[in-house]
């Protein structure tokens, strides 16, 4: 039970693009992996279940390279891998560049951060007298695309309200 839910998470960021998520959810895995080996060991080296025959090479190297790989992992866990989750910055300059690229025919309604499993999304929320054109959305992209360092996630909504169709 340990295990699914790590790979599975690993797999589907992978299949999403996340290579960061991919492998942070890939080193859980390989994490709970090695425990729950070593717990198994410790537990049946406890009840008395032991090899009574002289320990070969290949044994040593193996457990070996279990209490190394453990180490390894928590060295790797101790530093901070990412700024992932690290705040982002909306300024009253980033919000003046989406109202321009908006024009006349769309108004800004809202803007707002989400930060989720997958990393950050910036949801905004327009209105206009028709309905929003792909170019628009690609616009915003672009916009975001060029003021973060880091891969943010645009979602738009488009509303179309009667008070704002052009007569």
């Amino acid at each position: 039970a340990a295990l699914v839910p790590p790979i599975a998470s690993s797999g589907l960021a992978l299949a999403l693009g996340d290579l960061y998520l991919a492998g942070s959810a890939l080193l859980l895995f390989i994490i709970n992996m090695v425990t729950i080996v070593l717990a198994t060991m410790m537990t049946l080296w406890a009840v008395g279940v032991r090899n009574i025959q002289k320990t070969s090479g290949w044994h040593v190297a193996g457990v070996s390279a279990v209490l190394v790989s453990f180490v390894v992992l928590g060295l790797v866990l101790h530093v901070d891998p990412s700024e992932r989750f690290r705040p982002v910055a909306v300024t009253g300059e980033f919000v003046n560049e989406i109202e321009t690229h908006l024009g006349d025919a769309f108004e800004l309604q809202g803007l707002a951060i989400a930060y989720d499993e997958i990393g950050v999304q910036i949801n905004v929320r327009i209105a206009g007298g028709d309905l929003a054109p792909a170019s628009l959305a690609d616009g915003i992209r672009g916009i975001v695309r060029e003021r973060f360092e880091r891969p943010v996630r645009v979602r738009m909504l488009a509303e179309v309200r009667a008070d704002r169709i052009p007569p």
